[in-house]
Formats: structure tokens, C-alpha cells, sequence
């Protein structure tokens, strides 16, 4: 779901969501972990919203949606 949760965040948002102008640049943000809420990007997002990407993108797999149904109903 992790994926999924990549390409919602930046469908909402209209802008990669890990980007560099190298793929050393891009591997180190993907390092860092600083994944920022789509309302940072776009402030009329509700945090639900947030909410829900978030959890698809979390870093500790055990906390993200188990199946993309989960998902669809978080939605």
C-alpha cells in the first residue's frame, strides 16, 4: 500500500513527493523520512486526508493499511 499511498500524496498535491536533481539527492530524501502531510502542500486538504496518505506512507510497515480496501474505506 505503501506505493499507492506514494501516488496519492502526490496526485493531491500535483508535485513529487521525494525529488533531487540527482538519484543520490532523490535516495537521500527517501532516507530521511521527512514526509511532510499533502496540507503543507496544498492547505485546503482536510487532515483526514492527511491522516489517511500518512498512514499509507508511514516508515514502519506494521502501521500502514493492510490491504487496499482498508484504504478505500479510510477514504
Amino acid at each position: 500500500m505503501y506505493s499507492t499511498a506514494v501516488v496519492l500524496w502526490e496526485m493531491l498535491t500535483g508535485v513529487r513527493l521525494f525529488d533531487g536533481p540527482t538519484e543520490a539527492a532523490m535516495l537521500a530524501a527517501v532516507m530521511s523520512g521527512r514526509i511532510y502531510p499533502p496540507s503543507q502542500v496544498v492547505p485546503l486538504l482536510p487532515g483526514t486526508i492527511d491522516a489517511v496518505v500518512l498512514r499509507g506512507i508511514s516508515a514502519n510497515p506494521d502501521e500502514r493499511f493492510a490491504a487496499a480496501r482498508e484504504m478505500a474505506m479510510a477514504l
